[in-house]
């Protein structure tokens, strides 16, 4: 009877618990720059600042730039500071910053670009990731014009 008794409490245990350790939100990014549709002249800067905050911990952040269109070329060569390709500074020098581990950060730093970057529309996406591996994205379009 005993072990009757234990099994019934610990089947009701099980049932009636939550794992409350499990992180199902996702992080919150609030994009201040870039703003849609701005437009950056050839051999200027892109001015990124943006907060990101996340219930419980940030890991790491991406930063993509694609050019609008139909195109399938590759335009990142046209572009200084791609997080995607693990650059450690900006545009101007800075650090780029780290997330990792922090429940709230403000990202701030610059992306170059190229004088000979090619004049049109492109998106700027940020991706953050949280360490339970939630993901939030930020997309916004931009303009290069010539220079």
């Amino acid at each position: 009877m005993n072990h009757f008794f234990c099994a019934v409490i610990l089947m009701l245990t099980t049932l009636f618990s939550t794992d409350h350790s499990r992180d199902v939100i996702k992080p919150s990014i609030n994009l201040i720059s870039p703003v849609d549709a701005v437009r950056v002249m050839q051999g200027e800067t892109v001015n990124v600042n943006a907060l990101v905050k996340d219930n419980q911990a940030l890991k790491d952040f991406q930063i993509k730039i694609t050019k609008g269109g139909d195109s399938s070329l590759c335009f990142a060569q046209y572009f200084s500071c791609n997080h995607m390709v693990n650059a450690k500074q900006d545009a101007k020098g800075n650090d780029i910053p780290v997330i990792s581990g922090k429940k709230e950060t403000c990202l701030d730093f610059a992306i170059g670009v190229d004088e000979n970057a090619v004049v049109g529309d492109y998106y700027f996406q940020i991706e953050v990731e949280d360490e339970a591996g939630n993901k939030s994205l930020k997309k916004v379009g931009f303009y290069i014009e010539r220079n």
